[in-house]
């Protein structure tokens, strides 16, 4: 299933030892320019490509799969500009959601509830209504609107495979609890990933778990392999021209993709100047008008639903004082802002704060 992220080419793990043997001579990491990031560089174990013609390292046992990170033979003449939009963020932005990946590591030891504790008190045979009940699915407190109808998009999810686009693997673990075959996170941070992991070996479904290090714009997955993509908040993190058509590319027909993000909303730009970022070590780049038409241009079938006019931008603000919410407890709250948001110009014009962005590749 796993390919090389620039050709495509499928790759296979293999030892250091065997993969040079195969290249013809020692291999390493290539030039880079635009950021301090160290390269992972080279490791005992790697992912060979099929031609033989490069490999990509093997870190704390996951495959990755950044172009950047590619290992050819030593003298290649072979330079990333990690500016370039498709990898700047995620160098810039490593440091930062490692952390935090390290930091909810450690609450998963004290705080275990806080993270799956309602899903696993559900029945096995009630967990196939995901995403029902919302109580027990629901995390995204400030997008439970827009994160219930992308459960809602990609289920059922029973015996599929799902692979989640960024983020700490939360959702991951609850598509392994739905009876989902294979559940794969895919992140530029490697300390995300290996967060989605444990949280996959604490609710008993390990065995599902597959993590990969790469980014959305260059997929390392191949044609058609992936039944359904998910997406919570990182989809603004990507050049969505680059990305949509990546995405539209590995679904099996008929696959379908739901993600939630930040919309550019007139209460964004006006709460950033007054409080600040909600996280202050990274970008903040919510989806706007032009980074929206990708989504429509790739996909046969796609629609785009926005949420919170009223009440979201005003909730982080709240939050920003210690004052916070969990989960599915401001859906009806939420919900009463869209009903009043939809009969009072201009929010009816789709204002919104939150946005979903829901696509299903064509049938075969």
């Amino acid at each position: 299933m796993l390919v090389c992220p620039e050709t495509k080419l499928p790759v296979r793990e293999v030892s250091l030892e065997e993969a040079e043997a195969a290249i013809g001579g020692k291999i390493g990491p290539v030039q880079r320019s635009g950021r301090p990031a160290e390269p992972f560089g080279t490791s005992e174990r790697v992912m060979l490509r099929e031609d033989n013609g490069a490999a990509y390292p093997i870190a704390r046992g996951l495959p990755i799969l950044m172009a950047p990170e590619v290992l050819l033979p030593e003298g290649t003449e072979k330079r990333f500009d990690l500016t370039l939009p498709q990898y700047a963020e995620a160098y810039e932005e490593m440091e930062f959601y490692n952390s935090v990946a390290s930091e909810n590591a450690e609450k998963v030891k004290r705080e275990a509830d806080y993270f799956y504790g309602r899903v696993l008190k559900l029945p096995e045979s009630e967990r196939e209504n995901f995403p029902d009940p919302k109580e027990a699915w629901l995390d995204a407190s400030y997008d439970c609107r827009a994160q219930y109808d992308a459960y809602k998009h990609i289920a059922p999810v029973k015996d599929k495979i799902v692979v989640q686009l960024g983020g700490s693997g939360i959702a991951a673990s609850y598509f392994a609890l739905a009876g989902a075959k294979e559940c794969w996170l895919l992140s530029p941070m490697i300390g995300e990933v290996e967060f989605g992991q444990l949280l996959m070996e604490e609710v008993g479904h390990g065995d599902k778990f597959r993590g990969v290090v790469g980014v959305g714009e260059e997929l390392p997955f191949a044609d058609g392999s992936v039944d359904a993509l998910y997406s919570g908040g990182c989809v603004h993190h990507m050049e969505t021209a680059t990305a949509m058509p990546e995405f539209r590319r590995v679904l099996a027909a008929g696959g379908a993709l739901a993600a939630i993000d930040p919309w550019k909303a007139p209460l964004h730009t006006f709460g950033t100047k007054l409080l600040g970022k909600r996280e202050t070590s990274v970008y903040c780049r919510p989806i706007d008008p032009r980074r929206l038409e990708p989504l429509h241009a790739t996909f046969e079938e796609s629609t785009d639903t926005r949420y919170g006019a009223l009440t979201r931008y005003p909730m982080l603000a709240l939050s920003k004082f210690g004052i916070k919410f969990h989960g599915a407890s401001l859906y009806p709250l939420f919900a009463f802002d869209d009903a009043v948001a939809g009969i009072i110009p201009p929010f009816r014009r789709g204002w919104g704060s939150s946005i979903a962005l829901l696509a299903r590749k064509a049938p075969g």
